[in-house]
Parts: structure tokens; sequence; C-alpha cells
């Protein structure tokens, strides 16, 4: 009976410890680059992920200035943010000072090289999924209604 218990303790610690890994605490300061959408989840139905490769939407983060690029079908729009963390660490809150999306706040979290952005203004909301992608765009310069 010990040796079963010390047996659920091990394999529960390695769980425990190899899950931990798969979570990487959201750094905005280093997420300066472009992401693309790929996807979402979500929904009241609580929908799995939806892979999404027709919409042209890319996200573009300038951590050093605090501003991020919106490039949806090639309509810029750009705003600045704040990010804070959770007090957990596990994941953040990502507010824009413009109204570039249909909502200005986000839960941002980041797995592997996932980045996730959940509106925390709804209680029916989907999830976005975005990939690092090597493209770069000419920033819009924040303003009310931030377009270019």
């Amino acid at each position: 009976m010990k040796r079963f218990f010390i047996t659920v303790l091990a394999i529960t610690g390695i769980l425990l410890f190899s899950c931990s890994k798969d979570s990487i605490p959201p750094q905005l300061e280093g997420m300066t680059g472009t992401w693309r959408y790929i996807g979402y989840s979500g929904g009241f139905a609580g929908f799995p992920f939806k892979p999404v490769d027709t919409i042209n939407l890319y996200l573009q983060v300038d951590t050093a200035n605090r501003r991020i690029l919106v490039n949806n079908n090639g309509t810029l729009q750009c705003s600045n943010y704040t990010f804070e963390k959770s007090p957990d660490g596990n994941y953040g809150f990502l507010t824009l000072q413009d109204s570039i999306m249909y909502t200005k706040k986000f839960t941002v979290s980041l797995l592997h090289d996932t980045l996730s952005l959940y509106p925390t203004d709804f209680m029916d909301a989907f999830a976005s999924y975005f990939k690092p992608v090597n493209q770069h765009f000419n920033w819009c310069t924040p303003a009310a209604g931030g377009s270019h």
C-alpha cells in the first residue's frame, strides 16, 4: 500500500512538472514582431480550435514603443497599449488605447509559439490564435480610430 502511494505521488509530480513546462508566462516585451491569425476556439458551445487560413489578419507588436498594428486585409490601424501580468504570471492583460479591434481589453497567453487573445469584456467570446511570421508592415500613427 505504501508503495502504491509513493508511485501515485511520483506520477503526479511528473505530470505537474511536464505540464508546467508547456505554459510560458507571457512576456509581451519578448513578443516584438508580426503574428498571423490562424484560428479561434471557445464561444458558448465551447468550440474546439478551428483553423482559418482564408483571413489575412496580422498583429505587429512593438514592445519598445508600446504600440500594436493591426493589418486586416491591407487596412492598417495602430494603437498604443498597456500590458500587465496576472498575479500568478501565467497570462497577462493587454489594453489598447484606441478602438482598432472589436474590444480594447484582452487576456493574453503564450503557449509554445502560439499567442492567444481572449476579449475580457465579453462573457461568451472566442479566443483568437496567432503564430509568428517573418513579415513587417510600415507603422501608422496611433490616434483615435488609429487608421492609416
